[in-house]
């Protein structure tokens, strides 16, 4: 429905004017409306096509992250690894860098390599937003399932000091108890 209409519109902006400064969100917001329906291969396909004319690192940056989503829905972890790893060295400072460093812990933990994971995750866990506290939640995850218990229960700790009715609190209670 509404993304094939969509990923229609961005692709007339493109024919129809090459020279507009919208011709590479265009192209970026083609494969984000791939990636949308689901169609990863072909998210991968117009976001590579499109990173190839795109002089904005930002919006490099935003079909990279993209490219590494959809590898990482097709189950492609190590394909996504080496796309979040590029990413972070490639754009350190850009606005989706703590949702890479996130994509990067899931994905690790994904390959059960539950000491990079947690690693990767203790890079972003915090107690200010929503993915710092998915990331400590994640990372106490992590340590336990690398038999390392003792870091995981002080990591489950913060959690309910935190934000005592937030999400992850009474997990991070639970998996303490487990």
């Amino acid at each position: 429905g509404e993304y094939t209409k969509a990923a229609e519109w961005y692709k007339v902006v493109i024919d129809k004017f090459p020279q507009s400064l919208l011709v590479s969100s265009s192209r970026v917001k083609v494969g984000e409306c791939f990636y949308n329906m689901k169609d990863y291969a072909r998210a991968i396909e117009e976001l590579t096509t499109a990173k190839a004319s795109i002089d904005s690192a930002a919006l490099r940056g935003e079909a990279d992250y993209l490219i590494g989503e959809s590898h990482f829905n097709l189950g492609q972890y190590e394909k996504a690894q080496k796309q979040y790893e590029s990413f972070l060295k490639e754009y350190p400072e850009h606005h989706l860098t703590k949702e890479v460093q996130y994509a990067l812990g899931w994905t690790l933990f994904k390959e059960r390599q539950f000491v990079s994971a947690a690693e990767v995750f203790g890079r972003i866990a915090g107690a200010e937003d929503q993915l710092g506290q998915a990331a400590q939640y994640r990372k106490g995850v992590a340590e336990k399932l690398a038999g390392n218990r003792q870091s995981a229960l002080e990591t489950f700790a913060k959690l309910p000091t935190w934000n005592p009715k937030g999400e992850y609190a009474d997990n991070a209670l639970y998996d303490a108890g487990t």
